[in-house]
């Protein structure tokens, strides 16, 4: 054999093979070889040369001690993937059995590609026998390979009293050569004790070892990995888990300190050796109770054992370990412990307050290392500190993921993004990387657990680039973390109970994963399908359409010899309109950047956050799996089971915190994704539009009665253009207008001040204002009563009442409304005793398409059409005036009080009986509702008024201000009144929560100061109330039983939005405002019912101001999830219904007929539908809105 050695080691060639120049050789052998094996070596020195030459000859590691075993030879092969060591090493196999050589081939590692070998030649084989090659690749899956380990079986191949060395042609940096010396030297000299700590059972055909507690066993190998050494006890040798020991001494052999790279690549360095499981920590504190007062009763004993498949989610996560009490009691710096508290839908993360603010990720170019050999691209991290910048490279990103994956292993850490992005639009792909990074990362900073991480995403989030010295050590320090796997869930404080049907809860989230995956695959494929048309078939058709507008310009150009001006720019008209065609292609080529793509890209990213679920989802049915396996033992007492379930509970927490976390985020991105979404299609739309109305605009014909006109509703958040805009100044024009629309099948909307907070009276495809029609026809005295047209104002019919000591019995809280559109939408005021102001009307006059002019009353004998026709909402025909009750004039004295919550709920039923006018201001984040009373002024009462807004009830609305804006004078600020102080304190911070509580409380403090009898005066000035600036509102009516017999319902009612307000942080303004009504007998009154009887309706609404133009598309997300919170948790269950001019009509289908299927519920639509089809049969006074809600499906 020593001939043979030599034979090898003068043929070996430093230019190797192509096969071999990927791998690397590691060898050992005997020191001198019996003369069988030199005799083979002689009479074969030519395959053993062929063999040799396939082999470089450069060790780097020399012999480090003898050894005394003969006849054998271990060859190791090492280096990168897909290099050829195994097929390499497997003809070298073969060529020593065939010269008698016993050899046996190993691989360095745990692991090893998914490929499948030819089966090796038997020994006697020809050397020419054919080894088939399967080329490896990266995207193979890895699988675990027996032969890493040898077992028990054959210890004689690899030995520690083994020469070896090592030759690598593969890996070409230094450091790595030495990492591989050094693992090499601990292989083969680590002479390390440990003590077992418990009793283990292990699995021979797995490799492992088999002990009882206090066995000494000799350690030979601690880079086993997913917390399994290698060693040796009783004459055997195997695996057995690292936490079932106990370190004692060490020999004298050191594996060398680590070494310092000169490659500036920080994660080049060697990898932190592995937290001590042992170690204590220097903290006083002690980590909660986690039910592990029997752990080592419990691991001693061994009454349940460890899982066989060693490569499970449950296993390598740690769930396995930590349920089996495999886990000491070691130190814990409270601030590391995780809380958790009870939330709506169960146990959550406790909130911390955000450490981060929202992190952008900009490019920052191409960088170079090695004198240009090597580049890569650098990006810079912003906003998660002040002040603070780093930057980072995408390997960085990787390093941190895996650090949180090995931490966090029970957690659904957020996949990170791949770095190729396939550009079908022409997108910049290394700014969707940089958009891929900062959603990824800015998701991990909103995690309540992954965002408090201190040692890896802290330190990678602030530490300077230029540190390199503290960026090391913090790497180092988050590799040496102490709580991987199994010790993190020590880190869950048991704060609250597990819910008994956790199980249940978890498989049904498992359940809804698996259909949501499968949903948003295939919401995926339809983006994508969609996508592709309209850069292609839909782009293509537009464009064929613009080519046969253009001819017929070119043909119309040549006049067809006339030189008609008309002709003329019928030809230009044709070539603008075809532009604006190709124009419209380019648009649907481009929009899926806009539309389809970022609702992909959301997509995606969820479901790579589904498929990292599965990890806590089975972890969690494996742990209630093995509590089930203990309850069922008869060795296990009582203690032990308690201990085990009570572990099995943290594990379960954990899950639910992750549901309920996933959930909380999922509502918000998929209401954020929605409404970009629709936001993209409303500007594709409107572009096509306005090109198509520029287009138009040459052939359209000059008509007087027809303009463009854009209205734009109160508040901002509606409007509609339309070039059909009628305003007629007589009732005849009016008849004409709504006949030819019937002939024609013009659509046309009636529209009045425009002021409902929602778009109940606006269209796009034409509207007619009446507001010409505007004048008070009669005041009849004796009948208290008045005839106006319905163009008329509020206050302008008031002023009219006034000389006839008349006024109206009840008002809204604005009085530039005009009448048609205050009685057509049930508009409200506040008095337990007084209808809706729908009920005032005791006659109108209503033009129909369909049966012309009719005059309907009261006193009618079928009032069945006058009651669906008062509050009609303009689609059953054009109300042009209407005959009002009046009552005689009085006065009010209002009174203004602030009491505590329990006082309102106390006094509630006898305050609505001794007041006639009641309204409720419920003020969030405070104890406190203001209660604004007014009642008749009784003649000769010596009464003390005091304004409300005086310069010391301002003064805290004031103060805030100042602080908020100390650039502000004292002089302007002392001229702003309540309403103008609260919008700009408002508009610093409208969604901070915690600034709206700020607000909230000195406003209460305002209203405090305030107190006492504000105001006596004429009923219409007293009911009218100041509504702030322009705002989102949403108002809805519930009964509340009757006068004598309140159910409570409506107290309880906005006791439950105030909580969950609170619950869910909202930043919720004052006030929720809080009226009351009787009954009105009109078809569609929320407050339906019998007008003399004495039911009593509640109407309360929320509301968000619209502080500053930036500020509208947040505020207005902000509050569309506000008022989908407060409709999906209470409307059904107490019956509450949106008002008419607040009704937002749902995008979704399956919210539309959720809210058509409640219409049905509520109220008569078939008596309504009946009316409309007889009145206006096409529909030409129906909208978007009337449409929606009423019309058959």
């Amino acid at each position: 054999m020593a001939e043979a050695r030599g034979c090898a080691a003068t043929s070996a060639r430093p230019n190797a093979s192509p096969r071999a120049a990927g791998a690397s050789t590691v060898m050992s052998s005997t020191t001198d070889a019996s003369s069988s094996s030199a005799s083979s070596c002689s009479s074969s020195s030519t395959a053993a040369t062929a063999s040799s030459a396939r082999l470089s000859r450069y060790p780097m590691l020399p012999p480090t001690r003898e050894h005394h075993e003969r006849d054998r030879l271990v060859v190791v092969m090492v280096g990168l993937p897909a290099r050829c060591k195994t097929f390499i090493a497997r003809k070298l196999e073969n060529y020593f059995n065939f010269i008698g050589q016993p050899a046996r081939v190993f691989n360095v590692g745990d692991r090893r590609r998914d490929v499948r070998l030819a089966r090796v030649p038997p020994p006697t084989a020809q050397p020419q026998a054919k080894v088939t090659r399967h080329a490896p690749s990266d995207l193979t899956p890895s699988i675990p390979d027996p032969q890493v380990v040898p077992d028990s079986h054959h210890p004689q191949f690899f030995n520690p009293r083994h020469r070896v060395c090592v030759t690598d042609s593969a890996i070409k940096k230094r450091q790595r050569h030495r990492e591989y010396h050094r693992r090499f030297r601990q292989t083969n000299a680590m002479s390390e004790v440990a003590t077992a700590l418990y009793d283990f059972e292990g699995d021979t055909v797995h490799g492992e070892l088999s002990f009882t507690a206090g066995t000494q066993i000799t350690i030979t190998n601690k880079n086993i990995g997913d917390g399994w050494w290698e060693g040796e006890c009783q004459g055997s040798r195997g695996l057995f888990p690292e936490s079932y020991v106990e370190v004692g001494a060490q020999g004298a052999y050191d594996s060398g300190s680590d070494f310092d790279d000169d490659d500036d690549d920080w994660d080049d360095d060697m990898p932190a050796p592995p937290p001590d499981a042992h170690d204590m920590g220097g903290y006083s504190a002690h980590a909660p109770d986690q039910g592990t007062a029997g752990t080592d009763h419990f691991g001693r004993s061994a009454t349940l054992k460890r899982s066989v498949n060693r490569f499970s989610t449950f296993v390598k996560a740690g769930a396995e370990a930590f349920l089996l009490g495999a886990t000491k009691d070691i130190s814990i710096d409270p601030m590391l412990v995780i809380h958790v508290e009870e939330g709506q839908d169960g146990p959550r993360w406790q909130l911390r307050q955000q450490p981060y603010g929202h992190i952008t990720i900009e490019h920052c170019g191409a960088r170079s290392k090695y004198k240009g050999l090597k580049s890569y691209e650098a990006f810079l991290i912003k906003g998660a500190v002040p002040g603070t910048e780093a930057e980072r490279r995408h390997k960085h990103f990787q390093w941190l993921h895996d650090r949180l994956v090995d931490k966090y292993s029970c957690l659904c850490v957020p996949p990170m993004p791949g770095k190729e992005y396939e550009s079908k639009f022409n997108e910049n792909h290394v700014k969707k990387r940089e958009e891929r990074l900062e959603a990824w990362i800015n998701r991990v900073a909103r995690h309540p657990v992954l965002g408090a991480d201190v040692l890896a995403l802290k330190h990678f989030l602030t530490c300077s680039t230029g540190d390199a010295t503290r960026w090391k050590q913090g790497k180092r320090d988050a590799e040496k973390d102490r709580f991987l796997g199994a010790m993190f869930f020590k880190l869950i404080s048991q704060d609250v109970r597990c819910p008994t049907d956790s199980d249940k809860r978890i498989d049904q989230f498992a359940d809804f994963v698996t259909e949501m995956l499968k949903t948003a695959k295939r919401n995926i494929d339809i983006a994508k399908a969609h996508s592709d048309r309209m850069a292609s078939s839909f782009k293509r058709e537009y464009t064929k359409i613009g080519s046969g507008f253009e001819l017929l310009g070119q043909n119309f150009g040549n006049g067809g010899g006339q030189t008609n001006g008309d002709s003329v720019r019928l030809s230009q008209a044709f070539i603008i309109a075809a532009d604006h065609m190709n124009g419209i292609g380019e648009l649907c080529a481009e929009q899926p950047v806009f539309d389809q793509i970022p609702w992909m890209e959301g997509l995606k990213e969820y479901m790579g956050l589904l498929s990292q679920f599965q990890g806590c989802i089975t972890s969690s049915r494996s742990a209630a799996a093995r509590v089930i396996e203990v309850e069922d033992r008869e060795d296990a007492d009582s203690t032990e089971k308690e201990a085990v379930s009570s572990r099995c509970d943290i594990i379960h927490t954990l899950t639910l915190c992750e549901m309920t976390h996933f959930h909380e985020q999922r509502r918000k991105d998929f209401r954020d994704m929605m409404i970009n979404y629709l936001d993209a299609q409303i500007d594709f739309h409107n572009k096509a539009e306005a090109g198509a109305r520029d287009a138009g605009a040459d052939g359209e014909d000059d008509d007087d009665e027809m303009h463009e006109m854009e209205i734009v509703n109160w508040s901002g958040t509606h409007r509609a253009v339309t070039r059909n805009f009628f305003q007629p100044v007589t009732v005849a024009e009016v008849e004409a207008i709504v006949r030819r629309a019937h002939e024609t099948g013009q659509r046309l909307r009636v529209v009045g001040s425009s002021l409902s907070p929602n778009g109940l009276g606006l269209s796009n495809d034409g509207m007619l204002s009446l507001a010409n029609l505007d004048e008070v026809l009669e005041v009849d005295a004796q009948q208290r009563r008045v005839r106006v047209q319905a163009g008329a104002r509020v206050d302008t019919v008031v002023e009219a009442l006034r000389p006839h000591g008349l006024t109206l019995q009840n008002y809204a809280s604005i009085r530039e409304q005009q009448i048609g559109g205050f009685t057509q939408v049930g508009a409200h005021g506040t008095g337990a005793r007084l209808p809706p102001v729908d009920a005032q009307v005791v006659a109108l006059t209503l033009v129909t398409p369909n049966c012309g002019t009719l005059q309907l009353s009261s006193d009618d004998a079928d009032p069945a059409l006058f009651l669906a026709a008062r509050l009609g909402l303009g689609a059953l025909g054009v109300v042009t005036d209407v005959t009002l009750q009046c009552v005689p004039a009085h006065e009010l004295t209002q009174e203004l009080r602030v009491i505590t919550r329990a006082e309102a709920v106390a006094g509630h039923a006898e305050r609505l009986r001794q007041w006639p006018h009641v309204r409720y201001m419920w003020l969030p984040y405070v104890d406190a509702v203001v209660v604004a009373a007014a009642r008749q002024t009784v003649v000769g009462d010596a009464v003390t008024v005091s304004p409300k807004q005086t310069q010391h009830a301002l003064e805290p609305l004031r103060q805030l201000l100042r602080e908020l804006a100390p650039h502000l004078d004292a002089g302007s600020v002392a001229q702003l009144g309540f309403a103008e102080l609260r919008d700009r304190i408002l508009a610093h911070a409208p969604l901070d929560s915690a600034h709206v509580r700020r607000c909230n409380h000195a406003e209460a403090e305002f209203w405090r100061r305030s107190q006492g009898v504000t105001d006596i005066g004429a009923s219409d000035r007293i009911l009218g109330f100041e509504c702030g600036g322009q705002q989102w509102v949403n108002e809805v009516c519930l009964p509340a039983g009757t006068l004598d017999q309140p159910t409570g319902h409506d107290l309880a009612f906005v006791e439950r939005i105030l909580a969950l307000i609170e619950d869910h942080n909202v930043a919720a303004p004052c006030p929720i405002e809080q009226r009351w009504t009787s009954a009105s007998a009109s078809t569609l009154s929320h407050a339906h019912g019998d007008e003399n009887g004495p039911a009593l309706a509640s109407w309360v609404g929320i509301i968000m101001y619209l502080c500053r133009e930036d500020q509208r598309p947040a505020i207005t997300a902000a509050f569309h999830a506000y008022r989908a919170l407060v409709e999906a948790s209470l409307d059904d269950e107490f019956d509450a219904f949106v008002h008419w001019a607040k009704l937002e009509i749902p995008s979704e289908a399956a919210a539309l007929a959720r809210l058509r299927a409640r219409l049905r519920a509520r109220f008569d639509v078939d008596a309504f539908n009946r009316a409309r089809h007889k009145l206006d049969p096409h529909g030409v006074l129906s909208n978007d809105f009337i449409r929606a809600l009423f019309d058959d499906e």
